[in-house]
């Protein structure tokens, strides 16, 4: 009897710890996470030197001093909005606490040299909440590679400067701390999902018609069932993610399919068996690429499984939000943000609080646009 129970705990605590690196795309860990945690004496953990002697550090330990910050106005075009914005007081400036953790994690296509996903995964462990936060991979920026400093789409961070320079982007941007990163080949999605035998979600009909549009133009198979509860394989879940040209809001409609992906797959972990973790493992690790270090890894690992984070609420959010963006057909179809109302709404949804003020007679990168003054042109 006590075998069976212990054999009980070890798969409650994989499936525990899978459905989290699933939300952070980095599974590949967990099989390891699992022996470690299993397997060493506990002091590894909550001794004088281990990794958790900070886990229960009171509120006032936890937060960190963080510089408030005033918007700068604009000198008059949109670059100079966009660059003094990014560069502002950009070390001390990042919200930052103990309790939330957040992992940036970006979606590569078939080349692995563009970021065609990007989403923030935040877990604040104080509110027992994991947000999802995808941005919109058209939002016009600032970008510096160190060598080059110029305004584009943010996507275009990662293809000019790799993963450092979109960490920085978003960081400049948003003004939060990323602790980790992760990026997923976009072939992950077949794989993996086709692994755990499919994923259910919801497919309206005029999106089953973008798939198959989609399929026609890849030689694929079609799709023939739409409703609540659809049924995709991995070639059909990829399709859904990448489909746009169908909604009247394009990118807006297909982060939030994104969202709902990611969110299905973890439920799908959920109900996996213990024998069928070692060859999902297998499958990720070929396509999956982190900043984690084994002891951090287990960390998380072990927070996952003694603050059973698999019972976290779900909130899926994309930004910019609607009030804090325009869109702009010049040359290029890009988003105009209003980054310093963005940014503040990032920080509160997370953190439940800002450093940012926001000064009555500001002028926005939405302004500047509107009056004709400056643009991405």
């Amino acid at each position: 009897m006590a075998d069976k129970k212990k054999k009980k705990r070890k798969q409650t605590g994989l499936k525990v710890f899978l459905v989290v690196l699933i939300l952070f795309l980095t599974v590949t860990a967990a099989l390891l996470t699992l022996k470690y945690i299993f397997s060493f004496d506990v002091d590894v953990f909550t001794g004088e030197n281990g990794i958790f002697r900070d886990l229960f550090d009171s509120d006032e330990e936890r937060k960190k001093q963080i510089d408030t910050l005033e918007e700068l106005r604009s000198d008059g075009d949109l670059y100079t909005l966009l660059k003094n914005w990014a560069t502002t007081d950009t070390g001390n400036s990042l919200m930052q606490r103990d309790d939330v953790i957040n992992v940036l994690v970006a979606g590569l296509d078939a080349t692995a040299e563009h970021s065609d996903a990007l989403l923030i995964v935040s877990l604040n462990k104080t509110e027992q909440k994991i947000y999802l936060s995808s941005i919109m991979r058209d939002c016009y920026t600032y970008i510096s590679t160190g060598s080059i400093q110029t305004a584009a789409k943010i996507n275009a961070a990662y293809v000019n400067g790799g993963i450092n320079c979109l960490i920085d982007t978003v960081q400049n941007d948003y003004k939060i701390k990323i602790d980790h990163y992760v990026t997923v080949n976009f072939n992950t999605f077949v794989e993996v999902v086709d692994a755990l035998g499919g994923v259910t979600l919801p497919v309206k009909y005029y999106e089953m018609e973008a798939i198959n549009g989609l399929a026609d133009d890849e030689g694929l198979e079609h799709l023939y069932d739409y409703g609540d509860e659809v049924l995709l394989d991995g070639t059909q879940a990829l399709l859904y993610c990448r489909i746009r040209y169908c909604d009247a809001d394009g990118d807006i409609s297909r982060t939030r399919r994104q969202r709902q992906f990611i969110a299905a797959l973890a439920e799908k972990v959920e109900n996996i068996s213990l024998a069928e973790l070692p060859g999902l493992v297998q499958t990720l690790k070929q396509y999956v690429k982190t900043d984690c270090s084994a002891a951090e890894i287990i960390s998380l690992g072990t927070q996952a499984l003694t603050g059973r984070w698999h019972r976290y609420e779900l909130v899926s959010t994309g930004f910019p939000l609607e009030e804090n963006r325009m869109d702009y057909n010049g040359s290029a179809w890009v988003w105009i943000v209003d980054f310093p109302a963005d940014a503040r709404a990032l920080q509160k949804l997370i953190y439940g609080e800002s450093n940012i003020k926001l000064s009555e007679d500001r002028q926005s990168a939405i302004d500047l646009v509107r009056s004709g003054e400056s643009s991405p042109d």
